[in-house]
């Protein structure tokens, strides 16, 4: 994401919010990944005046960010990104390959109306991942609000629906998840190879 991630660094910002990336080799060996996530975590903290984030991780794999404090770390290729805020929000990251999901595999993911608007688009592939990944991003955001309970088993294409207007996404939860969820918006940002979608979900103070 190098040709975009100084954009979402600036757009964190603006919303009292922070940004950060760390690098790694990119191995089958997932625990490079896993640091360089919480190394960005750690600096995106530090960015808002936060603590450190530690190693610990809820059963899910969540992991267990500083009382008063939230984020959402995802990663790809050599890459890992990470965003953090207060605990008045549930933030949503996820990068994926600008074509991870070819628009004849999307059926799996995306319901009728989203695998159409997906081949009308000029790159169905990359639109279909799109969708794909702000599905992704929606979930993690409303399952750290839900504290790992959000109701399951997820089908993306029957629970979720995703709609893209330019940069802007929402996820809307669908059927028996609908009264566990709210609507999630954020924003897409696509370079030539990569791209990162962000879901920022308001919580009613306690």
């Amino acid at each position: 994401m190098s040709e975009r991630h100084g954009d979402v660094l600036r757009w964190a910002a603006e919303r009292g919010l922070a940004a950060a990336v760390e690098r790694y080799e990119p191995t089958r060996d997932r625990v490079a990944a896993h640091r360089a996530g919480r190394r960005a975590a750690t600096r995106a903290l530090a960015a808002l005046g936060g603590p450190p984030l530690g190693d610990d991780a809820h059963a899910d794999g969540r992991p267990v960010w500083p009382r008063g404090w939230t984020g959402s770390i995802s990663h790809r290729d050599g890459t890992a990104l990470a965003i953090t805020g207060r605990d008045d929000h549930a933030i949503g990251v996820d990068l994926e390959a600008s074509a991870a999901l070819p628009l004849a595999d999307a059926r799996f993911v995306l319901d009728d109306d989203e695998h159409a608007a997906s081949a009308a688009a000029p790159d169905p592939d990359h639109a279909a991942t799109v969708r794909w990944s702000a599905k992704e991003a929606a979930f993690k955001a409303w399952n750290e609000a839900a504290a790992g309970a959000l109701p399951g088993p997820i089908d993306p294409r029957r629970h979720l629906h995703v709609d893209v207007r330019g940069d802007a996404v929402r996820v809307e939860a669908r059927h028996e998840l609908a009264s566990a969820t709210t609507p999630v918006d954020g924003r897409v940002w696509s370079g030539d190879t990569t791209i990162v979608v962000v879901v920022v979900l308001p919580l009613s103070p306690p």
